[in-house]
């Protein structure tokens, strides 16, 4: 088994908190609900009386708790060395996440931590089946947002994601992945290099124990943890039924800036677009359209005088014909 050097204090309580969410069936309400009464109680082995009480109380035996736990314990295999393990309320969790109702309680993170740290972060976002136009808008977004400073992130799916890191990589730029599943998984596997390159010079973040497989539900879950980790949501290009549009409502409803590109509410079969910008989205047609409602709420910060966004040298289209 590899040698890891984590923080055992927190890999400990991300494996009892993974106990208790595969107990609970991964039902987030649930397994919170547990957490809350036995945290206190479980980070210990063997389990105290006061443990086993609860346990008792929600018909689960002290051999399934075990086993439980066994699972967990036995997957820190699955980490490299130099992951981390970070536990909501502790100093090095992502401040900008701390900040939403609902936060993972554990994030494990491989590659650059200071990518997390409160840095100037937009997720871009979009169909898995993207157009020409919105895979060419998806990488010369996250090439210009990185050359602007902006940590590119988005979830390395197919389509309108692995070309927003792409831009961001090509030009050296710092990009994060968030992942729908663990650190150790890969989805889609023709991504596999795109999420080693990821790791090597910008980070992957997942919410999910390495115990924990590959689940449909995981992606949503994943969607809202990736809006909160960011300013604003841009969603490149999607359909009416895109995953795309669980994270643009998570973002709305978390307080995050949502930007739409005219290109979407230009589309005649589109309605999305438009119900969004009546909920607070923002349209944009240009780069700097975008970064100039982040520099007016103190969100960014010029490169020099304000006036610097709108200067006809930095004004770039992303209008594709």
């Amino acid at each position: 088994m590899k040698r890891i050097t984590i923080d055992t204090t927190a890999w400990q309580r991300a494996c009892h908190y993974f106990a208790v969410s595969s107990l609970c069936g991964f039902k987030q309400r649930e397994s919170e609900g547990m957490w809350h009464e036995i945290q206190s109680l479980v980070v210990s082995v063997p389990l105290t009386e006061a443990a086993e009480a609860v346990l008792e109380r929600r018909g689960i035996s002290h051999e399934h708790w075990r086993a439980a736990l066994h699972s967990a314990l036995r997957h820190s295999g699955a980490l490299e060395p130099d992951d981390r393990v970070l536990a909501l309320g502790d100093g090095d969790y992502p401040p900008v996440l701390a900040q939403v109702p609902g936060a993972p309680r554990f994030l494990f993170v491989h590659g650059r931590l200071e990518l997390l740290d409160g840095r100037p972060a937009l997720a871009v976002v979009g169909t898995r089946e993207p157009t020409d136009a919105g895979r060419r808008r998806a990488r010369k977004l996250g090439y210009l947002l990185a050359k602007l400073g902006i940590v590119v992130v988005s979830g390395l799916a197919r389509g309108i994601d692995g070309e927003a890191h792409r831009g961001a990589l090509a030009i050296g730029g710092d990009t994060v992945a968030v992942l729908g599943t663990p650190l150790s998984r890969t989805y889609p596997q023709e991504h596999a290099a795109l999420q080693v390159q990821i790791g090597t010079v910008g980070a992957l973040v997942s919410q999910f124990h390495p115990a924990a497989g590959i689940k449909r539900h995981f992606f949503p879950m994943r969607n809202a943890t990736m809006s909160g980790l960011c300013l604003g949501t841009v969603v490149v290009e999607a359909s009416e039924t895109s995953g795309a549009l669980i994270q643009a409502r998570q973002c709305l409803q978390q307080g995050r800036k949502l930007f739409i590109p005219q290109s979407a509410l230009d589309n005649p079969r589109l309605t999305w677009p438009k119900r969004f910008l009546s909920q607070g989205a923002h349209a944009f047609r240009e780069i700097d359209d975008l970064m100039r409602v982040l520099a007016a709420e103190g969100l960014v910060e010029a490169s020099g005088e304000p006036a610097d966004y709108a200067s006809p040298a930095h004004v770039v289209s992303l209008d594709v014909r």
